[in-house]
């Protein structure tokens, strides 16, 4: 199966998002599927960890803590990943895109992209803030 990964952030850098991702690239590959990895170019590019392609993609590199810019810089990263992504299919086909997400708006608008052009797309969203979801008693915890 033809797997593509799109996530903002990936190895080498240390964020609990990169391991994860990381770990989930491993066993996906070696459970046989050809993964290709959509991320944002950064001082850490590195080469192929596991077999991977890996795909940079030039963001806007607003990462700050201001949210307008933060949310420019994921739609402008998640756009531009799409577009490789439909890219890649159209020329060497692909079975299935996973995206990693912090806001979740922003998969909303990759989700609409995805439907117009039919392919299969899973939505990760991670949620940074497990004590909001415990605290609006939305999933109950100890």
């Amino acid at each position: 199966m033809k797997i593509h990964i799109h996530s903002l952030r990936y190895y080498p850098s240390f964020k609990p998002q990169c391991r994860l991702v990381a770990d989930l690239v491993s066993e996906l590959i070696k459970r046989g599927n050809e993964v290709t990895v959509f991320t944002a170019k950064n001082k850490q590019s590195c080469n192929s960890l596991y077999g991977e392609n890996i795909i940079y993609i030039n963001n806007l590199g607003f990462l700050s803590e201001n949210p307008l810019l933060k949310t420019i810089d994921y739609i402008s990263f998640y756009m531009q990943s799409t577009i490789k992504s439909l890219l890649c299919h159209f020329r060497n086909g692909g079975d299935i895109d996973l995206y990693l997400s912090g806001p979740g708006f922003v998969s909303f608008i990759i989700m609409v992209a995805t439907k117009i052009f039919k392919f299969k797309t899973i939505f990760w969203i991670l949620d940074r803030y497990p004590d909001v979801i415990f605290r609006n008693r939305i999933l109950k915890g100890q």
